[in-house]
């Protein structure tokens, strides 16, 4: 099966830029961090807004953290 970012980035409303420079970015940041669910989220928080929505959308954080995140980005509560 192929994946095509430009129509998945399409129907989502995010930037494929954004996305790869936050899925970059949250790579190295989770490299560096315990393992739990505070440090997940606030690494994820500490993103630009641009790629902080783009990684929420795309990985659906807000069906697996409602209290964090909403489909248009963070809800403004921290862990």
């Amino acid at each position: 099966m192929v994946l095509d970012f430009d129509v998945i980035c399409e129907n989502l409303g995010i930037d494929k830029a954004a996305l790869k420079r936050g899925g970059d970015r949250i790579n190295a940041l989770l490299w560096k961090i315990p393992d739990t669910e505070e440090a997940f989220i606030n690494a994820h928080l500490s993103l630009p807004p641009d790629e902080l929505l783009a990684i929420v959308r795309f990985e659906k954080l807000y069906k697996r953290y409602p209290d964090y995140f909403t489909y248009d980005g963070p809800t403004g509560k921290r862990p």
